[in-house]
């Protein structure tokens, strides 16, 4: 699963703060509305945000 591979293998350096500084810096601005609902989560809904990105970024084969 790729977001277990990303907490586990991913470490915060000079090197990829600067290129995520860098893209911020240099990347087209969008102006963003959201029409719908937010909702907030905290520590106790911690399973129930994991599943919903899950199903965010299933692949296209799995829906």
């Amino acid at each position: 699963m790729a977001t277990k591979s990303f907490q586990t293998d991913f470490a915060f350096n000079k090197k990829n703060g600067h290129a995520l500084a860098n893209a911020l810096e240099h990347s087209r601005r969008v102006d963003i509305v959201v029409e719908s609902a937010v909702n907030r989560y905290n520590k106790m809904d911690e399973d129930k945000l994991h599943k919903k990105f899950d199903s965010l970024f299933r692949s296209d084969d799995q829906h």
